[in-house]
């Protein structure tokens, strides 16, 4: 090898540790941006349940007048008696 590629290589394995440092630094970051991202997703998914839930909520009492409406229309319904 000569000076010029010896002095090359010297200098790339010297930023090895630092390299290794970042890496490891990146991967911290990672490990963090994915509980961040599944504790929205959580977040997200709770949300959409309870809007959901109330949702159904006030809907009820509206079926429930259908319901009874529908009723008390075939209650006063005459159906024809056949002979």
């Amino acid at each position: 090898m000569n000076t010029v590629g010896r002095e090359a290589f010297e200098a790339r394995i010297e930023a090895v540790p630092q390299r290794v440092n970042a890496m490891a630094d990146s991967a911290s970051n990672l490990k963090t941006h994915m509980w961040l991202t599944a504790a929205t997703l959580s977040l997200g998914v709770i949300g959409t349940v309870v809007a959901a839930h109330y949702a159904t909520q006030a809907s009820h009492p509206g079926i429930a007048q259908t319901i009874i409406s529908a009723v008390q229309q075939g209650q006063q319904a005459q159906i024809p008696l056949k002979q």
